[in-house]
């Protein structure tokens, strides 16, 4: 199965604040959604006193962002795969031979 075609966008959700949202068109009024993250860091405080109030951490904006650049990572991939392997005597480069390997490798892990 194909994954959903770039560009993916994210953003916070609007009316509640309670989720970041990647999507694939880049616009929030799509309704392709392709992975929702909620809210669910329990806040403490330096004293170490739980809150009832949640965050959404800055690890799950990372998270958000480098979901919605999968697309364009794998195509680049795909791409720089093709270069090393068009190399000449890329076969008798070690250097190159071994991130050929690990291309291919992480290229089946993405389209499983």
């Amino acid at each position: 199965m194909k994954h959903t075609p770039a560009p993916w966008s994210f953003y916070c959700e609007e009316d509640s604040h309670d989720s970041w949202i990647v999507q694939n068109d880049g616009t929030q009024d799509s309704d392709r959604v392709i992975c929702r993250m909620e809210r669910n860091k329990r806040v403490k405080h330096e004293d170490k006193r739980k809150s009832d109030d949640y965050r959404i951490a800055a690890e799950e904006v990372a998270n958000a962002r480098l979901m919605s650049c999968a697309p364009e990572l794998l195509d680049m991939l795909q791409r720089l795969r093709q270069v090393i392997a068009e190399q000449p005597y890329q076969s008798e480069n070690e250097a190159l031979h071994v991130t050929l390997s690990q291309c291919d490798a992480l290229i089946d892990k993405a389209i499983a």
